[in-house]
């Protein structure tokens, strides 16, 4: 994971879950998979009442869940989840809208959701890339699936990020799960199982058999629902985290411009000291911008 993924994520921890430091939260990571020499945001989430949970398709380091459907996570149960996270994912996901629905699925009521994604930046197949996303992109996979969107942004400027991660542009979407209606429930459950369906091309099913389970399902999770309650952090308030995050790296840049132009400043006034006005007017023809960084 590059330098601005890991920001842009631990600016999502910092503006939004550190008020709940002391209270039990159950976080999945959805694509959690570190290979070698990439970065893992799970210490971003390492403390004593928070429980991490490493989601992937496949075994790997920072794994503890594999699920043997990517769309359709039935090792997980439905409402389970304060928070859900996914960096550095989504564009290698091809039905992306079924994965932002098992998401919604898994959280709870009031549960957050930060998506983290490139908008720009040349091809990275793992093993493919799929999409690119942008703030209104992502507004509308929100809308879809019926979450309230807290925030989207874009890093539209670059930030001087060392490891060359600012042609990814990433985008970023913070969404909550709403308390929803019994009606506004069954709506969301019925769209979850009707889009896994298509997704598996099960068209010899007989429909009266598919309107079964799904009722099923629904009845499963309002009875899961009841025991679990909703999420404590329901009642969270927006915040512009990329602002902050623009802010930090603008002013340690302008820092380090600063003492630059101060070195520079000084190096004039050396030559001049040091090898004498004839020495330093023959300098400054060779290099005239020189004589100005004064």
């Amino acid at each position: 994971m590059h330098q601005s993924a890991y920001d842009k994520m631990r600016f999502f921890v910092e503006r939004y879950l550190l008020d709940y430091i002391n209270i039990p939260l159950k976080i999945l990571d959805v694509g959690s998979c570190v290979r070698e020499f990439q970065a893992s945001q799970k210490k971003l989430f390492d403390y004593p009442k928070w429980n991490y949970v490493g989601l992937d398709i496949e075994e790997g380091n920072n794994v503890d869940i594999v699920v043997k459907e990517p769309y359709d996570w039935v090792e997980i149960k439905s409402n389970s989840f304060d928070v859900v996270i996914s960096n550095q994912t989504f564009e290698h996901i091809p039905y992306f809208w079924v994965t932002t629905l098992e998401i919604g699925r898994v959280l709870k009521d009031g549960g957050l959701a930060c998506i983290i994604a490139p908008s720009s930046g040349g091809e990275h197949r793992f093993p493919i890339d799929t999409f690119r996303y942008y703030p209104d992109g992502f507004g509308a996979l929100c809308e879809y699936i019926g979450f309230k969107k807290i925030e989207t942004y874009r890093q539209d400027v670059d930030l001087q990020y060392p490891d060359g991660a600012d042609p990814l542009k990433d985008c970023c979407l913070i969404m909550q799960k709403p308390v929803f209606s019994d009606s506004e429930r069954e709506n969301f459950l019925v769209k979850n199982k009707l889009h896994k369906i298509l997704l598996k091309r099960i068209y010899i099913k007989d429909l009266d058999d598919i309107k079964k389970d799904i009722v099923e399902n629904i009845a499963m999770e309002k009875s899961y629902l009841s025991r679990t309650g909703k999420s404590c952090l329901y009642n969270i308030k927006p915040k512009n985290a990329f602002l902050e995050l623009e802010r930090e790296r603008l002013s340690k840049i302008s820092e380090f411009f600063v003492r630059k132009r101060k070195i520079k400043a000084c190096i004039p006034i050396l030559i001049n000291n040091i090898f004498g006005k004839k020495a330093a007017k023959i300098i400054f023809k060779i290099y005239p911008k020189m004589e100005y960084w004064s």
